[in-house]
């Protein structure tokens, strides 16, 4: 068996390991090649061959019985539970990521409802749960610590992975948490509309206490004025996800004395918003108005014009959440710095801006 070089020696020994056994070629109850076996078929220490039968264990997928060897079992599954939510919600965008890595990793997955699991959490199915599955991946953000699902995925004693962390998720919760840097990030697409010649940025954010992706007001309008931005009240419009709402507030945006010549929005769909708003009174896009957007919805290409956006990388998250569950040695009841992954963003820089002359 040749070992590619791009894959690590313990993951393909895991990974020829796990298909004989799916694909019954080791059926339930056979006993698998001795260890010293495949150390030599893969040319590899038998310190790689045992952490990738251990890995295998973790799945269900093998036990190991002292002096007798390692026999093949029927295999855990990934439970994934989900929020869910509109179109809006980050889960549609990294959950085929979960999909896509788990088929390449041959798993199992089954998804649950966060309702499902309020609604019946306690000891019996906590134990069903050890028996079911090595792992879960839970859609899960902006955790106070003392939500019920917490308790009970604690008592299940499995690995929990969130793909769409907030900061500090990792404090208050024991699970791996996955997340981009949101500040950096945003500052990132105001840095991007600055080099184009940009001083007059309007925001269009939440009507929330997390407004500014990481700053508060007061930070995030200091880091305005260290750009030399103009920073009038009128170019901070805060409202609710709402069409008619931000339709609004565009509206009176235009409206008002100083008019910016470009605006970062908190997310790509109050960006479709705005956008779809300034249509209808006139204002041309990129010509009046650069628009940017943030969280790189994987429609933005299709829009008239393309959004320009930050693209946090869902897809990429919901793959490296299937990777790390099905790792958990590294990071599971370890300490809070250990429990997180900083993912990149990308600013993609589209018709939807211009540069000022």
């Amino acid at each position: 068996m040749n070992i590619q070089p791009d894959i690590s020696k313990r993951e393909q020994i895991a990974r020829y390991l796990r298909s004989r056994i799916q694909n019954n070629l080791y059926p339930a109850g056979k006993r698998l090649e001795s260890v010293r076996r495949l150390a030599d078929e893969f040319n590899v220490s038998l310190k790689i061959v045992t952490d990738a039968m251990a890995d295998l264990e973790k799945e269900g997928l093998v036990r190991r019985e002292a002096g007798r060897g390692v026999f093949a079992e029927q295999g855990k599954k990934l439970l994934f539970v989900f929020i869910g939510g509109d179109i809006a919600s980050p889960y549609h965008y990294y959950s085929p990521g979960v999909e896509e890595r788990a088929g390449e990793r041959r798993l199992k997955v089954d998804r649950l409802s966060l309702a499902f699991i309020r609604s019946n959490a306690g000891s019996s199915l906590a134990r069903q749960f050890r028996h079911d599955y090595f792992g879960i991946i839970f859609d899960g953000y902006y955790m106070r610590g003392d939500e019920p699902e917490l308790a009970f995925f604690r008592e299940t004693g499995l690995p929990v992975v969130m793909p769409h962390g907030l900061t500090g998720d990792n404090e208050t919760t024991p699970f791996m948490v996955i997340h981009p840097d949101f500040r950096n990030a945003f500052s990132d697409g105001v840095r991007c509309l600055r080099r184009r010649g940009h001083r007059k940025i309007a925001t269009l954010t939440f009507d929330s206490d997390d407004a500014f992706r990481g700053y508060t007001q007061e930070e995030y309008l200091a880091f305005l004025r260290e750009l030399d931005c103009r920073t009038p009240e009128a170019f901070l419009l805060q409202t609710k996800y709402d069409e008619n709402e931000i339709a609004a507030g565009i509206a009176r945006l235009m409206r008002a004395g100083e008019k910016p010549t470009a605006m970062i929005c908190v997310s790509d769909f109050f960006a479709m918003y705005a956008m779809k708003a300034m249509h209808r009174i006139g204002i041309r896009i990129p010509e009046d108005v650069s628009v940017m957007g943030f969280c790189g919805y994987p429609g933005d290409e299709a829009l008239d014009p393309p959004l320009a956006s930050v693209d946090m990388h869902y897809h990429d998250a919901g793959r490296l959440a299937v990777d790390m569950v099905c790792q958990p040695d590294s990071w599971f009841r370890k300490t809070a710095e250990m429990r997180r992954i900083i993912t990149p963003h990308t600013v993609m820089e589209r018709n939807s801006i211009r540069t000022l002359n």
